[in-house]
């Protein structure tokens, strides 16, 4: 069954550079780049928190993404204060309710998967 994901960089180049290890990281497990959000089966927003204005456009995307997405897709979200970045948005933890987005740090995930934790 092929696995497809979307990945919504936003903020600084070294955002970039961090997305482009996570869609190696994806790539090597299997999921091939999607369309467009609707056709992804895993949609990732890569923040940036830096300022005011990156938090805000970082909230905006999350919640523009989870309403494009299609049914049955996760959405996760990582990059710089992506569970505070959730609570703002008036999400709840992943498995606080179905469709909720998942949150994702590099500091919290294991050394097999730097840059993506276990998506339940």
């Amino acid at each position: 069954m092929l696995r497809r994901y979307w990945l919504e960089t936003l903020g600084c180049p070294k955002n970039q550079v961090d997305s482009d290890k996570l869609a190696g990281t994806l790539e090597a497990d299997g999921y091939l780049a999607a369309a467009d959000p609707a056709s992804a089966d895993l949609v990732v927003v890569n923040t940036c928190a830096f300022i005011e204005a990156a938090r805000q456009e970082s909230i905006d995307t999350v919640l523009a993404l989870s309403d494009r997405r299609r049914e049955g897709s996760r959405l996760v979200v990582t990059g710089l204060h992506g569970g505070a970045l959730r609570r703002r948005a008036g999400r709840r933890p992943a498995g606080g309710r179905p469709g909720s987005p998942a949150s994702a740090c590099p500091c919290n995930s294991g050394p097999k998967r730097p840059f993506l934790p276990s998506i339940c």
